[in-house]
């Protein structure tokens, strides 16, 4: 059966929990966050998407939408971190292009001084996030990847793992987080001219101690 047909638009909710999160509902402590609660597969995440985001959107409230259960290996907040950043990055980049059009090097948001020349220029959504809800300068991702480089920090691996670990830094620059992470990033260049998954995954004595490594590069990329 397709689910499709099953669904029922809840726009009369929708709206009033949108009021609420904006401080219109009397006596309501919605704008501190709303919880919604009921079991799983009920819906939640469908009247999320399909019904108070789009009624969001219509009030120019920016909505983001972060599934925790995409990736289960991943740090939940690293998760949230990307989500906001490349939320503010879309809303940001707009302004940014017309403000480095205008010939400004810097826009003032909220009271905030934001950098526009790295805005959607290889930042990383978390130093996006750091810019814009803290102040901190940001950093490219290739500005993070050269800071991890000239550490040293991976020099108790053999040479092939290392290879691998330079790999992955380039590809962070190259692409991002998420790339490095993924189960599928040791099938393609130039990780396969230095041999197939199994064996790069053995050069570091095995998958645990691969993930070890991985996370340890994550720590190293984000390491102040």
């Amino acid at each position: 059966m397709d689910n499709s047909m099953l669904y029922h638009a809840r726009t009369s909710l929708a709206a009033g929990l949108a009021d609420a999160l904006q401080g219109k509902t009397p006596f309501s402590d919605a704008p501190n966050g709303l919880f919604l609660a009921a079991p799983r597969r009920t819906g939640k995440s469908t009247f999320l998407q399909a019904d108070l985001m789009p009624e969001l959107d219509r009030r120019q409230v920016v909505a983001v939408y972060v599934d925790l259960w995409a990736d289960q290996n991943r740090d939940p907040g690293a998760l949230i971190a990307e989500a906001v950043g490349r939320a503010l990055l879309k809303q940001l980049g707009i302004v940014a292009k017309t403000a480095r059009s205008a010939g400004l090097e810097s826009i003032n948001v909220g009271g905030i001084k934001i950098d526009t020349s790295k805005i959607g220029k290889d930042l990383d959504p978390f130093d996006l996030l750091l810019h814009v809800a803290y102040n901190q300068p940001p950093l490219t991702r290739r500005e993070r990847a050269n800071r991890v480089k000239k550490r040293n920090a991976f020099t108790q691996y053999g040479p092939v793992a290392r290879k691998v670990i330079d790999a992955l830094i380039d590809k962070y620059a190259d692409e991002g987080i998420a790339t490095i992470e993924s189960n599928e990033v040791l099938k393609v260049q130039p990780f396969t001219d230095f041999g197939s998954p199994v064996e790069l995954i053995k050069s570091f004595g095995g998958r645990p101690q691969y993930l070890g490594a991985l996370q340890t590069l994550e720590r190293e990329l984000y390491t102040p």
